[in-house]
């Protein structure tokens, strides 16, 4: 008799559980929304420079980028000498950013333009053919 109820209190408990981990689960789901992006004309760029930037070199080009409006936002790796920015391509093309960038500096960079084979890929990470995405798919198409 005490087996039993033990089992009945495990089964109960794992059921329970099991419920709240998906309930939890199905809640995440409708929570997480994509980012909205406020403005469609807002393009990411990259260029590199020849070698890694100091400090010095780090602070020109900051200064650079913080001159021109348009420029949104920017990371530097120093180490490897990448500069990555976000811009409104409604008044600045990346080209004019590295023009800039190249005038005011004896930095030497290059703007980075994507291969043709790389341009063509598909960029979405997640597996379209997995249980995760279509059960993700599937809670946000019933409560929206």
């Amino acid at each position: 008799m005490n087996i039993r109820k033990l089992l009945k209190r495990t089964l109960i408990g794992l059921f329970a559980s099991l419920f709240i981990m998906v309930f939890v689960l199905i809640i995440h789901i409708l929570n997480v929304t994509p980012e909205s992006i406020d403005n469609p004309t807002l393009q990411i760029s990259r260029i590199d420079f020849e070698t890694s930037l100091d400090r010095n070199e780090e602070n020109q080009i900051k200064s650079q980028l913080k001159s021109l409006s348009a420029v949104k936002s920017w990371r530097i790796n120093k180490e490897t000498g990448v500069l990555v920015f976000f811009h409104d391509n409604r008044y600045l093309e990346s080209q004019d950013v590295a023009s800039h960038i190249d005038v005011n500096t004896k930095l030497n960079p290059k703007l980075y333009k994507l291969p043709d084979s790389l341009a063509q890929k598909k960029v979405c990470p997640v597996n379209q053919d997995s249980f995760a995405y279509h059960f993700s798919k599937g809670v946000q198409r019933i409560f929206n």
